[in-house]
């Protein structure tokens, strides 16, 4: 199947995002031309390492740039910005500056920039939830969960740290956690898990 480049505007938009946002030092995943925009929200990462855009596309994949909080510098895109919208082919200046200001992707990232890509790639994954540590304690305590209704009295014992399964019934939790079974657990009964990248 052959896929019709995004047009201009679409680009030059997309563009216009990332360059108000991160600086050159970035990491793009794939060449504007090769997305098919899903019309869903960009996605945009401050974290530990840097700062990270995700531009989704139809088949699963993301464009945009990461770049580390040391180099980061919207301040400087001002004139690029401006030299692509004063142009008078602003399709290559657009394309002049990708590809002056991007020099690598994470598929062969620079040495400085790997620990960058390990933690974009981290954002993208799905969470994975597990039994949530219960101070000194090696196991947290399970109730019954029957027709969204949380038991009372102790059904069972969750190892901590044990996965949990989100796709079975589950129940709300205090703090951004949630009640779900276990691995190894008996039917029908939860813990509280919470969840991490691991």
């Amino acid at each position: 199947m052959i896929h019709k480049p995004l047009p201009y505007k679409v680009r030059f938009a997309i563009g216009l995002v990332v360059f108000c946002l991160l600086s050159f030092a970035g990491v793009n995943f794939a060449r504007a031309s090769s997305c098919v925009l899903t019309g869903k929200p960009v996605r945009y990462e401050s974290s530990t390492v840097g700062k990270h855009l995700f531009i989704p596309c139809a088949d699963g994949t993301n464009i945009g740039l990461s770049c580390t909080h040391s180099t980061c510098d919207p301040a400087k895109f001002g004139g690029v910005v401006t030299g692509i919208i004063n142009a008078a082919d602003q399709e290559a200046a657009y394309k002049a500056a990708w590809n002056t200001h991007i020099k690598w992707t994470c598929d062969a990232p620079p040495a400085d920039a790997i620990a960058l890509c390990k933690e974009r790639a981290d954002i993208l994954k799905p969470p994975v939830w597990r039994v949530k540590a219960n101070g000194s304690a090696f196991f947290r305590p399970g109730f019954t969960l029957t027709n969204g209704v949380l038991g009372t009295k102790e059904a069972g014992r969750a190892p901590v740290l044990a996965l949990c399964d989100l796709t079975k019934p589950t129940h709300p939790a205090p703090y951004g956690d949630i009640r779900a079974q276990w691995a190894g657990g008996p039917a029908g009964v939860v813990t509280i898990c919470a969840k991490g990248t691991q």
